[in-house]
């Protein structure tokens, strides 16, 4: 008995070409009332004057040590 032989495809032949993809289906019919009366916090309109998370834990770390009000007595 033979096994089957497969042939590999590399990644865009892989998958099938649709001219329009599938909208992803809407569910905001299951949100609560407060889900749906959510809005955005304001302070998350400064996040990008903030430096990317690895460069934000140095900024932090450096601040801290500058700025720390605890002293060896």
């Amino acid at each position: 008995m033979e096994t089957e032989r497969f042939e590999y495809l590399q990644g865009s032949e892989a998958l099938p070409q649709h001219a329009d993809p599938k909208l992803p289906l809407d569910l905001s019919h299951h949100f609560s009332r407060v889900t749906v009366a959510r809005q955005q916090s304001a302070v998350k309109r400064f996040y990008k004057f903030f430096p990317s998370f690895p460069e934000w834990e140095i900024w932090l770390a450096v601040f801290q040590m500058r700025h720390s009000f605890h002293t060896i007595l």
